[in-house]
């Protein structure tokens, strides 16, 4: 019985060191021969390395420098190899952002960034060619040609009158009337002022010898009303009450900024800056956009900061990528939205002539607007004056009798004419 049961329990033999010694020494060299297989692997698959995930890293440094770009203020550093430029605040305080995209030059160097005082970071490693050359150009403000036996604006004032006997009223601007009658004065214009509170009469009379009208943001729109409304000549508009007679839309909503974004670079008045936004202002102002009903032909040519709104399918971009407000009933527009004579007004009659609406209005200190600020008043004038007006296109009107029109035949040749026509009347037989 005990035979059997030690014969259960039989002593297994064990490992000898030497033959633990020659199986760890195998172990180690398959573990390497492994290893090295997994090293070579994986360096053939470095993604880094491969010229299809090089050329994705550069596009994508090139889409951040772009949309940097395409907020940029101004620049004080500009050659091929380093940009320095400012952006709108970006961090709430108020001020702008410095940013600077800069190379050595040197072959495999890296590209770097560096925003407001914070040390360069490497953006983009062995870079082999890199050049930030454009080309610049001087802009001059434009001047449109004086009328002739009369000033180039008809300057709307509220300004403090004294009514003088068979003379109308004699009209004593404001000191912020005064700076932008200095502003246009500088420009080259002749300026003819006139009280808010005179007669239609005055109005059409001074309207016929002029280029181009201003109302000043301290008219009484109430005083002004419809007295423009005929105007054939353009209309430059500062005074947001008079949104509404004016036919561009029901009212304006207001808020404080300096930074103008345009989201049509192709207008006039917008065509020359070469960028996509300015700074208005050198601190913000009171500013202003259309709002509510508006006419279906307003054409918005840019919108301040403070009324953008972000994208939200694009959170990577947010906050630098900006969409404007559509142009909608019953929804905030643009800030600098212009008519052009024959569009449809909100109310749907036609509009007699140019008009504009300036993006700032009651309270703004116009001594605190910038060279670009400056630029996009002088060239909203010259635009309302007549300036970048397309060659007019002949149509012709047959008549009766071409050397005496009728009273209707007249009132429809004066139409065309307002809608930018030169008209040609010839007899029907």
């Amino acid at each position: 019985m005990n035979s059997q049961r030690k014969a259960c329990h039989r002593i297994r033999r064990g490992y000898t060191l030497a033959e633990l010694l020659v199986a760890s020494a195998s172990a180690s060299v398959l573990l390497v021969g492994i290893g090295s297989t997994l090293y070579v692997a994986s360096q053939s698959l470095d993604e880094s390395a491969s010229p299809m995930r090089r050329e994705t890293q550069a596009s994508e440094v090139l889409a951040d420098l772009m949309v940097d770009l395409k907020l940029a203020l101004n620049f004080s550093e500009r050659t091929p190899t380093a940009l320095t430029f400012t952006v709108p605040d970006r961090d709430g305080d108020g001020l702008s952002e410095t940013i600077r995209y800069a190379w050595s030059g040197t072959a495999g160097d890296p590209l770097t960034y560096a925003y407001n005082n914070s040390s360069p970071t490497n953006l983009a490693d062995n870079v082999q060619n890199l050049n930030f050359t454009a080309i610049t150009r001087e802009m001059l403000a434009p001047v449109a040609a004086p009328s002739e036996g009369g000033a180039d604006i008809l300057f709307v004032s509220g300004g403090q009158r004294t009514y003088m006997f068979l003379q109308g009223y004699s009209v004593t601007p404001t000191e912020a009337e005064l700076a932008r009658i200095t502003l246009m004065k500088s420009w080259g214009y002749t300026v003819e002022i006139i009280s808010s509170v005179e007669s239609q009469n005055k109005f059409d009379d001074c309207l016929d010898k002029a280029s181009v009208v201003f109302v000043s943001a301290e008219a009484s729109a109430a005083e002004v009303g419809n007295k423009l409304q005929n105007a054939r000549i353009g209309v430059v508009n500062e005074n947001p009450l008079l949104i509404d007679e004016l036919g561009m839309a029901e009212a304006t909503t207001s808020t404080s900024s300096n930074i103008l974004i345009f989201n049509d670079t192709t207008h006039y008045i917008t065509s020359e800056f070469g960028v996509s936004a300015i700074m208005g202002f050198t601190l913000s102002q009171p500013v202003t956009s259309v709002s509510g009903v508006v006419s279906p032909d307003l054409s918005s040519l840019g919108y301040w900061l403070s009324f953008i709104i972000l994208n939200p399918e694009d959170p990577l971009l947010a906050p630098l990528a900006l969409e404007p407000d559509p142009i909608a009933p019953g929804g905030s527009t643009g800030s600098l939205v212009v008519l052009e004579a024959g569009d449809r007004t909100y109310k749907g009659e036609t509009v007699a002539g140019r008009r504009a609406q300036l993006p700032w209005g009651e309270g703004v200190d116009i001594t605190q607007l910038t060279d670009d600020g400056e630029m996009l008043f002088c060239r909203t004038i010259a635009w309302g004056a007549g300036a970048g007006t397309p060659e007019l296109a002949t149509l012709l009107h047959v008549v009766e009798d071409s050397s005496s029109l009728t009273d209707e035949e007249a009132a429809y040749k004066a139409l065309f004419e307002s809608w930018n026509y030169e008209v040609l009347a010839i007899d029907e037989d």
